[in-house]
């Protein structure tokens, strides 16, 4: 198990996912690659985008971990249908894709791991990092990330490290072109909302 890394040369992984069933954008993907390289709280960010792809997440990301020994991770992940910003604080040891993965595959009613808990909770600033987020995007906590493969990777990560470690869900953006009804928000406010979430996080926690 990865434990909090004092050393002032450890990253923080940012990650996202790829475009899923049809779409031709995600905004987390976009939003951890366009963050790969910075420098915020004084620590280097690498930004990397997941597979959409129940066989594949778990084995790379865990590979991150073990090779990045990371200070912290933030993990994004898109929330179709979602007013705004959710920061969640637990995840469920469970995977139930209503839909298939983009590699096909369509896990069901599945425990993520079988003697592991049911449930394991986030470690992160919760209040002052909807604070900060609230400045650009309306922010929630939610106790419930799904059980597709943002809480597989939610409950993954918790579980692999010790430490400082959340899950943002993004709404979807005006850039993706929803259909009427569906609530989106300005990709470039999502972005000064994750980035001033991202610095309270780090500035706190590593």
């Amino acid at each position: 198990m990865i434990r909090s890394s004092n050393s002032p040369a450890a990253p923080v992984l940012v990650t996202g996912f790829e475009p899923f069933e049809g779409r031709s954008q995600n905004p987390s993907g976009q939003l951890a690659r366009a963050l790969h390289g910075r420098s915020i709280g004084g620590r280097r960010i690498q930004g990397v985008q997941l597979p959409v792809d129940s066989t594949r997440l778990g084995p790379q990301i865990r590979g991150l971990l073990d090779a990045l020994e990371p200070a912290a991770v933030m993990s994004l992940g898109l929330a179709w249908g979602r007013e705004g910003i959710s920061l969640e604080t637990r995840a469920a040891n469970w995977l139930h894709l209503r839909r298939p993965d983009n590699a096909g595959a369509q896990p069901r009613n599945s425990r993520i791991e079988y003697f592991g808990p049911d449930l394991r909770s986030g470690r992160a600033p919760v209040t002052s990092m909807l604070q900060a987020m609230g400045h650009w995007v309306a922010s929630t906590e939610s106790r419930d990330a799904g059980r597709h493969l943002c809480n597989f990777l939610y409950f993954t990560v918790l579980g692999a490290c010790s430490i400082p470690t959340v899950f943002v869900h993004l709404p979807a953006t005006l850039e993706m072109h929803p259909t009427p009804g569906v609530p989106a928000k300005a990709q470039a406010d999502l972005a000064r909302a994750v980035e001033a979430g991202l610095e309270t996080f780090v500035g706190t926690s590593t």
